[in-house]
């Protein structure tokens, strides 16, 4: 008879999400690189666009 053994090992991940006003794209291109070299494990951005035609982008 053959017997596994399973260890559980936990590890606790943190969801940051923001959401930023008047930056421009340029920015974007900087800044999510730094996310991924300082340790985070996906970034991605999505450009929103509100009433009175006004954008903003929200940072996951």
């Amino acid at each position: 008879m053959l017997q596994h053994r399973h260890d559980k090992q936990t590890e606790n991940i943190s969801v940051l999400e923001c959401q930023i006003d008047d930056m421009s794209g340029e920015h974007f291109g900087y800044v999510l690189p730094k996310l991924l070299e300082a340790g985070a494990l996906d970034v991605f951005y999505t450009s929103v666009y509100m009433f009175c035609y006004h954008f903003i982008n929200d940072i996951k």
